[in-house]
């Protein structure tokens, strides 16, 4: 995580400091930084790192906002909608653009035509993580309780969410049967996962390694295609017996993994000026 948060810090100050022209101005006033999810989720927390040391190497405060709902599409929205001065950025997500998109045909704005993308800040595949109290320590045997009286329930950060869509596509490969609960971000999501109110959740290794390490949840699998150097013991779905569930990066399909970017409104000086590509 060291290297990664050094890598993001490195490519985005360079990007808005090292390219501008000489005559440039900006930024001269606070820069805000939209968030669609609840405080205390991975995506805040990349928000909140890379927000700090911009407003080191910038000279002007960035202020990061939670406006969470919708699956961060109400926070992307607003970004939208937003004078396009680079002033309002939003940190991205998959949910608010690429899945929403495909979801809702009437999304209030235009994932294509109302942003200019920045840079990609991280990408990272989903866990299949359970509470302690859960009676499973594989994955074939989480599927036999979900069938059983019992049941189970799964959480996500919000419908239509990368997290609710794999767990989704859990139950499509497997035959599984479980409840969705959607919350308005996974920050809200985990801390109920390790409360006990839901049985289980498909969330990013960052988000369940602290609770992991204190014994209140369990990783049963990876989404990837290969296991993870962070948590080498845990099998993929794959090795788990479960094929056609890989949720991993650079796939434009539902099942791609988490995706992080900076966006701001269409015609971003800043970012134009630094020679940011749309791909």
């Amino acid at each position: 995580m060291r290297a990664l948060h050094l890598a993001i810090l490195v490519s985005l100050t360079a990007a808005f400091t090292g390219s501008l022209p000489a005559h440039a101005q900006y930024p001269n006033k606070p820069i805000r930084m939209i968030v669609g999810f609840v405080p205390g989720g991975f995506t805040d927390v990349l928000a909140r790192t890379v927000s700090q040391k911009l407003q080191e190497r910038l000279g002007q405060p960035v202020v990061v906002e939670n406006k969470p709902g919708a699956a961060a599409t109400i926070g992307a929205d607003q970004v939208a909608k937003a004078k396009p001065d680079g002033y309002t950025l939003l940190m991205g997500h998959i949910n608010s653009n690429a899945i929403a998109p495909a979801l809702y045909p009437k999304l209030p704005y235009d994932v294509i035509k109302d942003f200019t993308p920045i840079i990609q800040v991280a990408s990272t595949p989903l866990v299949v993580a359970v509470n302690d109290s859960v009676p499973a320590q594989d994955v074939k045997t989480l599927i036999e309780l979900s069938k059983s009286k019992r049941g189970l329930t799964f959480a996500s950060s919000g419908s239509g969410s990368v997290q609710h869509l794999a767990g989704e596509l859990f139950m499509l490969a497997t035959g599984a049967k479980m409840t969705h609960v959607p919350y308005k971000g996974s920050g809200q999501a985990i801390v109920d996962l390790v409360a006990g109110q839901v049985d289980l959740n498909f969330d990013s290794p960052p988000n369940v390694l602290p609770h992991l390490r204190s014994g209140k949840i369990r990783v049963l699998a990876i989404t990837s295609r290969e296991r993870s150097p962070t948590l080498p013991d845990v099998p993929t779905l794959e090795e788990a017996g479960v094929s056609g569930a890989e949720v991993r990066g650079g796939s434009v399909c539902l099942n791609s993994s988490v995706r992080w970017a900076k966006w701001s409104p269409a015609g971003f000086q800043a970012a134009a000026a630094c020679g940011s590509r749309v791909k």
